[in-house]
């Protein structure tokens, strides 16, 4: 008898250091998702350049339907921090220098509040060099993903352009794809 009361005090202690553990991590991962990318002043970040001239925001609607008044922009929430939202039939397009060597970090994945309703979605990275168009396509899920794109081949004048498209026989509904990050390496991009 004793050793069963040992054996369930134990585990009740095990289940609590597992539970204030789990509580630790999540404050962490969202402290994490509040903080800037671009500690260094060289790190050129979507984010934090969503007012600039150069940043474009295609077919941007707002109405009160929308949970944020709009459906693509910088948005803050208690689930995802500060991020941005691009929805299906919308775009962001940003134009600028790009040096040698640069490369373009992304992390995203479809929101929380809407992601059991998708069947899928992809996120579309067009870079624009040239008059040449690279594109690279990401499946997007629920699960915070983290891509980096070697930009390497590229200099000079560049279009960036991110939209979400479905694979086919799939549907737009709840496609809605957050970036935590979108950023480019240090001292590799600037606005002109």
């Amino acid at each position: 008898m004793k050793k069963g009361i040992k054996l369930a005090f134990l585990a009740v202690v095990l289940l609590g250091v597992c539970w204030f553990a789990g509580q630790k991590m999540k404050a962490a991962r969202l402290a994490r998702l509040d903080e800037p990318v671009n500690q260094e002043a060289d790190v050129w970040s979507l984010l934090g350049h969503m007012d600039s001239d150069k940043v474009s925001l295609e077919g941007r609607k707002e109405d009160s339907d929308y949970p944020y008044g709009y459906n693509v922009g910088a948005i803050e929430d208690e689930q995802v921090g500060k991020a941005i939202l691009l929805t299906p039939d919308t775009a962001i397009e940003w134009e600028g220098i790009l040096s040698e060597d640069a490369s373009l970090t992304i992390d995203f994945f479809l929101h929380p509040w809407v992601a059991d309703g998708s069947d899928g979605a992809l996120l579309s990275v067009a870079v624009i060099s040239g008059g040449t168009v690279h594109d690279y396509v990401y499946e997007v899920s629920a699960n915070l993903q983290n891509e980096t794109i070697s930009l390497e081949e590229f200099s000079g004048e560049v279009q960036i352009k991110l939209t979400v498209v479905n694979e086919e026989g799939r549907n737009k509904d709840c496609d809605w794809v957050i970036l935590t990050q979108c950023f480019l390496s240090a001292g590799a991009f600037r606005e002109e």
